[in-house]
């Protein structure tokens, strides 16, 4: 790359470190003063002490020593720009201005987003990446101060071809590549990966106003799997895009499938690619500019699945992947005498299939612990030799899942590995074939009944699995066939709540409240109790019945088998909380412990209105019911009728009625039957959810006969 010489002068657009000290500043007048300059650039100087001034009103600057060795070192970055950074730094603020004008209030600016991903007839591949932001915001600047790459030894290459940074008033920051960390990967909480090393170059002088300008090339020139080629790329963010494209060289005798997703308005014609051919070889170019931001709203589906973004493979159809792993973990899950002999072990004493599932499934999650150790995609995807991680007693989710297979081969229990994009994730389109799936799991067919098991976790009971596992498409290796998982019915993800409250006639309660659970709600509560010690559980307690009424005070609790993962988990409290009744007159009013809505459970509807989808990972249930011992000569004046309302999405009931001897009953149902809200059906849900709200703010009210 070719040096451009500058030259220092008065002129130069140059800024000084507070340290540059100035022996004698001449002003155009004939005044001379000794001062410390701050700033200097072509149209004004700023001194400390002086202020500024216009440049044409100082003559001349002498430096004393100590300033001129500051200068000189200053100088020196400034006479080796290369060539085009200066009419590069002026396009990219140009285009900044024009962008600032539509998003003054954006955090960053997202300037000049270009990937090229070019795959060789001989299965290696080669992609280039260039990336300009201007970081408005504090935020956005700590996001973007830094560039990376990352390479894998015997397979791929990376290189930082350029990284430099454009500030105000003219500053430039080249690439300094003496300075680019070469390191090996930090282990993050239950996950290492060998074979690698990330390339780190922090940019100098990135501050808010600012510009970040790079260039990154990477090379698989040993691929894994040389029909593998799964160009991906993102056109929309939640910062404003001045310009984004994407160019996919293939060779001739290759087809392309791609799928361009959520390409809408102005923006739809882009969807199609334009094409040209050159050499052999087949062109794909998709270009948009003017990218509008995505204004995040809570409980929105992940970025992925709602931003302008594509997708592409080689390969015209699912039957390769499938082959692939087919073997793979056909191969990786058979079981060798020593781990046979421990399964039928293991499960001598179960009766039917089901029972041997369950201690198989509960086995593999309490005893192999989750730890992920990954060398490429063999053993990424492909995951490590069943027995292997069954002798090491740890591996990350597909070893887990191989485990399981293996041993329910044993077992005699047909089953399969799955590959999952989470709910959390970006959905796979089934229509382009890839491997874009950041989970395992396994299915069982048993009892005329498929059965999704997620290892992974430690506090499933069998056959609950994560929240995150359901209503998605998933990979079903030995089916050789694209399965989905079911969202839950609400009751099998469930709270159930059932209170025995006493009241006295001095407006006191004694509350005791069983609350059992199930599905992934029941997991969730176990492994947070699991975790925390009985001095914290207790504190747990007392915060619960504190929001009943600061007054409350807590007289017993349990939790029960949190550590008995074959066994169902509930909890008990009972507590008590004086004079809590309020009083209008001789009326006393009783507000029902935990039947009115929560604040927090109105968060999903606190917009007017949503552009996209309410997104939550998994159906849910809420049923509670209230057994009320009411004082002796009670007269009820009111309390919550009878009420039913639902749509498609929600359902609710509730309501108190008399029974003998003075007891009042009262139940309150709630099932949010759908994980996706269409943002065309958020004001009929929103408008619902507020009106159970409202309901729920009813009391019961009665006065004591006599009194």
């Amino acid at each position: 790359m070719k040096k451009l010489k500058t030259v220092l002068s008065a002129f130069l657009l140059l800024a000084f470190s507070a340290a540059s000290f100035c022996e004698i500043v001449t002003f155009q007048s004939g005044k001379e003063t000794e001062d410390e300059l701050l700033w200097l650039n072509p149209s004004n100087v700023i001194f400390r002490k002086g202020g500024s001034f216009e440049r044409n009103d100082v003559s001349m600057i002498r430096f004393s020593e100590k300033a001129g060795a500051a200068v000189k070192a200053e100088a020196a970055a400034e006479r080796e720009i290369p060539e085009g950074l200066a009419e590069r730094s002026k396009e990219l603020f140009s285009r900044a201005a024009g962008l600032l004008k539509k998003y003054p209030d954006a955090q960053a600016l997202v300037l000049d987003d270009e990937g090229e991903f070019f795959y060789k007839a001989d299965g290696t591949t080669r992609s280039r990446y260039v990336y300009s932001v201007m970081a408005l915001k504090e935020e956005a600047k700590k996001s973007f101060g830094q560039v990376t790459a990352y390479e894998t030894k015997g397979r791929t290459s990376a290189k930082i071809l350029s990284a430099s940074v454009y500030c105000p008033g003219g500053k430039i920051y080249p690439l300094d590549p003496s300075k680019i960390q070469k390191t090996e990967p930090q282990s993050a909480e239950k996950f290492f990966s060998a074979g690698g090393r990330y390339l780190i170059y922090q940019l100098p002088g990135f501050e808010t106003g600012c510009i970040a300008d790079y260039e990154i090339e990477s090379e698989d020139y040993n691929p894994y799997k040389k029909e593998f080629f799964f160009p991906s790329w993102t056109f929309q963010t939640t910062f404003p895009v001045a310009r984004s494209e994407i160019k996919i060289t293939i060779p001739e005798d290759k087809g392309l499938t791609y799928a361009a997703r959520n390409f809408t308005g102005s923006h739809a014609k882009f969807s199609k690619p334009e094409i040209s051919e050159k050499g052999g070889n087949r062109t794909y170019l998709w270009r948009v500019s003017g990218v509008p931001p995505i204004i995040p709203e809570n409980d929105m589906p992940p970025l992925g699945d709602v931003s302008m973004n594509l997708t592409a493979s080689i390969l015209g159809s699912w039957d390769e992947i499938f082959k692939w792993t087919n073997k793979l973990y056909r191969e990786r899950s058979v079981a060798n005498e020593k781990l046979r002999e421990f399964t039928l072990e293991l499960i001598k004493d179960c009766k039917t299939e089901e029972g041997k599932a369950a201690k198989i499934y509960h086995y593999v999650q309490k005893e192999i612990r989750y730890i992920a150790i990954k060398v490429g995609i063999g053993s990424g995807i492909g995951g490590y030799d069943a027995n292997l991680t069954w002798e090491r007693k740890w591996g990350c989710c597909v070893d887990k899942a191989l485990l399981l297979s293996a041993m329910l081969n044993v077992a005699g229990i047909e089953n399969s590995p799955i590959l999952i994009a989470t709910n959390d994730h970006s959905k796979f389109d089934t229509g382009v074939p890839e491997l874009a799936f950041n989970h395992a799991i396994s299915v069982i067919y048993t009892g005329g009944k498929k059965i999704f098991l997620d290892s992974t976790n430690y506090d499933y009971r069998f056959p609950q699995i994560a929240s995150f596992d359901y209503g998605v498409n998933v990979l079903n290796i030995f089916k050789n066939s694209i399965d989905r998982i079911p969202s839950p019915l609400p009751s099998e993800n469930a709270g159930f709540y059932d209170y025995s409250i006493e009241i006295d006639s001095r407006g006191g309660i004694s509350v005791s409240e069983t609350m059992k659970y199930a599905g992934s709600r029941e997991a969730e509560l176990r492994g947070y109790y699991r975790n925390i010690k009985e001095t914290e559980q207790r504190h747990v307690f007392e915060r619960m019945v504190k929001s009943v009424s600061p007054k409350a005070r807590l007289e017993e609790f349990r939790i029960n088998n949190a550590e008995t993962l074959e066994e169902p988990f509930f909890m008990y409290r009972k507590y008590s909380v004086e004079d809590h009744l309020q009083k209008a007159g001789d009326i006393l009013i009783f507000e029902i412990p935990d039947f009115e809505m929560s604040p927090g459970e109105l968060n999903e509807v606190s917009l007017n209105e949503r552009k996209f989808p309410i997104e939550k990972r998994v159906t849910v249930g809420a049923y509670s019911a209230y057994r009320l011992f009411l004082p002796e000569n009670a007269e009820i004046i009111s309390m919550p009728e009878k009420a039913g309302f639902e749509n498609k999405h929600l359902s609710f009931r509730a309501g108190c009625e008399k029974k003998s001897g003075g007891e009042l009953f009262c139940f309150k149902e709630l099932e949010k039957k759908s994980r996706i809200i269409p943002a065309s059906d958020y004001a009929g849900y929103k408008a619902l959810l507020e009106k159970i709200a409202n309901y729920t703010r009813k009391n019961v009210y009665f006065k004591i006969a006599g009194k």
